[in-house]
């Protein structure tokens, strides 16, 4: 056992399963992306940058925003019909490029109520049934002509209806920012979803779009959201079901969504951001002050007449906005040592958002469905909140892209870190049946610190900060020291033992380097039935930025065809093998091209149930996780 700048000690070694005192499960799909910016001409320019997107951790990526809610990416006849596929085509090479890549698409209609404005719109003069229909038409082209064995799940209706009009290119929101606006907003809401579910009853519908939940960027409370997840018999109500056709007593909307910007300038309200009380990213969504309702309370205390169980809530765009108008190309580690959306701390924030995210939970479910991080690559060397610079050549990879690549790792089971002596410091985990990982976020300046962490509820006996994550594993203490502006990341086996460390701190930013990884040597174990993750997701995603095996499937479930991403370790071959969870019968066996990252497998005729994927390298090296088959 490696002890080093750690010390572990593990009374009940080798323990299969830890008992929790508190869990949340952590919906893998949390992690998302928007593409942005997507050329309208010619998509597949923007190839290169779903690999990127991809080994970030990302799961889905909304196809939304400004542009695409005035211009969308798609066109129809003057019947509203697509007899011309040229448009639609272009949609496709998108989708067809996130699926190649492991990635699902969450697709945004475009609503223009604005008969003129963008002047340049083709959404203008056309009537809302209309529009409606043209949304319709497109679910049905997608879903049963385009791809009818794997259709498109997630569709947006329009885009932040409630923030001021801006009639120059690309347009901006519709300006119904009060609540006697609500009506107009439910009318085409409804109206769309009908058209939509009535092309393809299976979809789910995310609405709508507000600009902010109450933060004070717009207005202090959020009157409209209030209104729109009300009693379904109120007019400005989202939440009722469609009375009549193919897609009968179906949900209007079926994700509550909105988006954050909190716009925070000054270093220490951006640490405390996601906690505060007034409009922070924990407050909007789980308070329950009678004056500033969270969305969760909203949901559950409103009377909508529905189960809550059937609803989730989705923030499809969110950064943290500020940016200092400098040139990046000469002002660049000022900026990374800075506050704006370019900055490394902007990363830790948005780990630490995304740790509220999967932290909010009903019944041990998570409320939270989508993080769509805006955005993938936008703007130039004085501006852009891409998590992928534009500056120069381009392609750099932020904070913001490094710390979710992190995050994102986290899975199974979410557990939230306590007894902190340093509110600068945040501790936050994740278990299942493979271990343990503990993310920790010194947001402090100036000096470094001795850190100890405890996996159960004793106090650590020494570090000038103590945490601990509650994940039952009273034996098991982690010390170690941390440096100022720095994030550590460990991943321990089932018994407490540590595997890998990953370090990542502001001079690395400022030198782009990517984070460091420590790999222990050791005999680990695992209580995964057949070894593996047990929520199907990798606990490294693709491009691990390491030695190791990366790989996952899609789709996953999966019906009669799968396409497995991997990424070979260098110099090693590989082949890979399906079978059967419960038998262990072997159903596919191929050898892995080192020259290719994917492989396809057509006419898969198996039963419904579990199966272990498994890819073994020419080293010994293993991976593995599970497949579920769906009929």
């Amino acid at each position: 056992m490696k002890k080093n700048l750690f010390y572990f000690a593990c009374i009940f070694f080798c323990i299969q399963t830890f008992t929790l005192t508190s869990q949340v499960a952590i919906n893998s799909s949390v992690f998302g992306q928007n593409a942005w910016w997507v050329d309208q001409t010619n998509p597949a320019n923007q190839n290169y940058l779903w690999p990127m997107v991809a080994a970030s951790g990302a799961t889905y990526v909304r196809i939304g925003g400004i542009e695409p809610n005035f211009y969308p990416l798609y066109s129809w006849s003057p019947s509203y019909t697509f007899t011309s596929s040229t448009q639609v085509a272009k949609l496709k090479t998108l989708i067809d490029q996130l699926r190649l890549n492991g990635l699902e698409p969450i697709i945004q209609v475009g609503y223009n109520p604005l008969s003129s404005c963008p002047a340049t719109s083709p959404l203008n003069g056309i009537s809302l049934a209309n529009q409606a229909l043209i949304a319709g038409n497109l679910v049905a082209r997608l879903n049963t002509v385009e791809y009818p064995t794997n259709p498109i799940k997630y569709w947006v209706i329009a885009n932040e209806p409630d923030i001021s009009t801006n009639c120059s290119w690309p347009g901006k929101g519709y300006g119904w920012s009060n609540t006697s606006d609500t009506t107009n907003i439910a009318t085409y809401i409804k109206t769309f979803s009908t058209q939509m579910k009535t092309a393809d009853p299976t979809i789910s519908i995310i609405g709508p779009e507000l600009a902010s939940f109450g933060n004070d960027v717009y207005y202090s409370v959020n009157k409209i959201m209030n209104a729109l997840i009300s009693n379904p018999a109120r007019p400005a109500s989202v939440m009722g079901q469609i009375t009549s056709g193919p897609a009968i007593n179906k949900y209007f909307v079926d994700i509550i969504s909105y988006h954050h910007y909190p716009s925070k300038t000054v270093r220490g309200d951006i640490i405390a951001q996601p906690t505060n009380t007034a409009n922070g990213f924990k407050h909007n969504l789980t308070t329950t002050a009678s004056n500033r309702k969270g969305v969760v309370d909203m949901i559950t205390n409103n009377n909508t007449g529905r189960s809550i169980s059937n609803l989730k809530v989705a923030i499809t765009e969110f950064n943290l906005e500020y940016n200092s108008g400098l040139d990046e190309s000469t002002n660049y580690s000022t900026i990374i040592s800075g506050v704006d959306n370019r900055s490394f701390l902007a990363g830790q924030w948005l780990a630490d958002v995304f740790s509220h995210a999967m932290n909010t939970s009903s019944s041990n479910q998570s409320w939270v469905q989508f993080m769509n991080l805006w955005s993938t690559k936008e703007g130039n060397c004085w501006g852009g909140k891409g998590y992928i610079s534009s500056c120069g050549a381009g392609n750099t990879k932020r904070s913001t892209y490094h710390h979710m690549s992190l995050v994102s790792k986290l899975n199974g089971d979410f557990m939230m870190g306590s007894n902190f002596t340093n509110s600068n410091v945040k501790v936050f985990g994740s278990k299942n049946c493979d271990g343990f990982f503990i993310m920790v976020l010194n947001q402090n300046t100036g000096a470094g610190t001795s850190i100890g962490i405890n996996l159960g509820t004793t106090t650590p006996a020494s570090g000038t900060v103590k945490a601990n994550v509650n994940f039952g594993a009273n034996a098991t203490n982690i010390y170690d020291n941390i440096n100022a502006e720095e994030t550590i990341l460990y991943q321990l086996d089932a018994c407490g033992v540590l595997m890998k460390r990953y370090r990542y701190n502001v001079s690395d930013n400022i030198a782009n380097s990517v984070p460091a990884i420590t790999t222990y040597t050791g005999s680990f174990c695992t209580s995964c039935i057949g070894g593996g993750n047990n929520d199907g997701r990798l606990a490294n995603s693709i491009n691990d930025e390491s030695n190791d095996i990366n790989f996952n499937a899609y789709p996953n479930p999966f019906n009669n065809e799968l396409t497995v991403n991997y990424i070979l370790p260098q110099g090693n071959t590989g082949s890979l093998k399906i079978y059967e969870l419960a038998s262990g019968k072997e159903i596919i066996s191929s050898a892995l091209d080192p020259e290719k990252t994917n492989i396809t497998f057509e006419n898969i005729n198996i039963p419904a149930g579990i199966y272990l994927c498994k890819i073994i390298t020419s080293t010994g090296t293993t991976k593995q996780f599970k497949l579920i088959n769906i009929k």
